[in-house]
């Protein structure tokens, strides 16, 4: 009797196991796939060459965000802003139908960066029982997959000191729902709430940290789970049950728009910023060439004759329409504090790990807002000009540095892989996809000519792509 209940009991184990491997292909269930990993499945295998015509299965217009598609089984999940409201919104994914949307009740909007952002940059993050949005503009919000929603809560809207808004996106684990929400030095904090009631399980200052953009992932590695979180001039380590701070090493840039991924035996980061080390912004003498009334001081119009006028509202730090010395030399200095690397970082330490626990370090290359992609044994990482290098994941050793693909511009999205290939995507609507290898071989150049700033996603054979104005299944 005991040998068959031994039995019976090992055959529904391997009928779960079966059943999760099953279910497994049919999600990518966060920003970037499984943990941000930016890695389908081992038996997904999507299509190489494809367009706005081409390995089309279905292609539907949809409001304007640059958050990434959402998949868990049969639900497709992207967030929009649309007449100054804000949105869930939820699309069959073998047809592309919308089934349902869902309001945020916002009661202003987050400032943000409007040539290039949006106050629906953060992707969902999905479960079995739940889909969570957060915007920064209100707060987070959880709803079952037919769209009822389960719990929302309110959170203050974060105040971002160079007016950039919202980048992050928030992480479903171990029952919790987590927030990064670096806006203000001493503001700043993560946030965990209860994954059933939106209840608060911790809260963790992370004061020093004025500004970053990244999504946390957890780390699992010596039989622990660390949650990893990539902000100004650090990336740290943090209990996840309660939220303590772990580890912090340094060498980060000012202003991180990316996040970690992690091997079977180390943690890769990479950030770079103008105005970093080695990189410095200009001196305020410099700008103030351009002072054609000469009272001191600049306008958006005369900073904009030495630097883009765009940027003028970050460094414009009370807001009053003019830069002043006090104000650029604020900024300057602390962008000139960060590092412009990749790093790769082994487990097992405690505290500052700066000198102890980083094992190679590449200073050359290194991408401004795409995160970097772990597959097979390498490191990718893509830049501005559609620069894109491969290192060794475990020497630092390039295999190729700073190898043109062909598709220029500058570059949002975050590398993808699957099937032996990996897939980068361009601003300007290309999608290059080249041999997962110690050597560059282009495969494919797939042009949408229209901008592309969400990351893809994949799912079985099917690629996911989000445009400024449709949403595309390729297969």
């Amino acid at each position: 009797m005991k040998r068959s209940r031994r039995i019976i009991g090992f055959l529904i184990i391997l009928c779960g196991l079966t059943l999760n491997v099953g279910h497994g292909q049919e999600w990518w269930p966060r920003f970037r796939g499984p943990n941000g990993s930016g890695v389908a499945s081992d038996e997904a295998n999507p299509p190489m060459t494809f367009g706005p015509e081409k390995n089309v299965q279905w292609k539907m217009t949809v409001p304007e965000g640059s958050s990434s598609p959402v998949i868990w089984g049969d639900h497709l999940y992207l967030t929009a802003f649309q007449d100054d409201r804000l949105k869930t919104l939820c699309y069959h994914r073998e047809d592309g139908r919308k089934l349902w949307e869902r309001l945020a009740p916002t009661v202003k909007i987050q400032a943000y960066f409007e040539k290039s952002g949006s106050p629906a940059a953060s992707s969902v993050a999905t479960d079995n029982d739940r889909v969570v949005a957060y915007f920064g503009s209100f707060g987070v919000l959880c709803y079952d997959h037919q769209g009822n929603e389960l719990w929302k809560r309110r959170l203050e809207v974060p105040e971002d000191p160079f007016s950039f808004g919202t980048g992050t996106s928030p992480i479903l684990a171990k029952g919790l729902v987590i927030v990064q929400r670096d806006y203000e030095p001493t503001q700043s904090h993560l946030l965990a709430l209860d994954a059933k009631t939106g209840e608060t399980r911790w809260q963790t200052a992370r004061a020093g940290y004025p500004t970053s953009y990244g999504t946390p992932m957890v780390w699992r590695h010596d039989d622990k789970a660390e949650l990893i979180v990539t902000g100004s001039l650090r990336v740290c380590g943090y209990d996840l049950d309660k939220g303590q701070e772990t580890w912090n090493a340094a060498g980060m840039c000012a202003f991180v728009c990316t996040s970690a991924v992690a091997s079977s035996n180390n943690l890769f980061v990479a950030s770079w910023s103008t105005g970093s080390y080695g990189e410095p912004f200009p001196e305020f003498k410099v700008l103030a060439s351009g002072d054609s009334d000469k009272d001191g001081k600049l306008t958006s119009a005369e900073f904009g004759r030495t630097i883009p006028g765009d940027f003028f509202v970050s460094f414009d730090q009370n807001s009053d329409g003019f830069l002043t010395k006090d104000e650029w030399d604020y900024v300057r200095d602390y962008a000139s504090r960060g590092k412009n690397a990749l790093m790769a970082i082994r487990p097992g330490g405690s505290g500052d790990i700066t000198d102890t626990h980083v094992e190679w370090k590449v200073e050359k290359g290194i991408p401004y807002v795409p995160s970097p992609l772990y597959y097979q044994g390498q490191v990718y990482v893509v830049k501005d000009g559609g620069l894109v290098s491969s290192v060794d994941a475990e020497t630092g050793k390039p295999h190729y540095h700073r190898k043109r693909l062909g598709a220029g511009g500058d570059y949002y999205a975050s590398p993808i892989a699957a099937g032996g290939r990996v897939y980068l995507a361009s601003l300007n609507g290309e999608i290059v996809v080249i041999e997962a290898g110690p050597e560059l071989k282009i495969l494919a150049s797939n042009d949408f000519e229209e901008r592309l700033s969400a990351t893809p996603a994949i799912v079985g054979d099917t690629l996911y792509l989000r445009t400024a104005k449709h949403l595309y299944a390729l297969r």
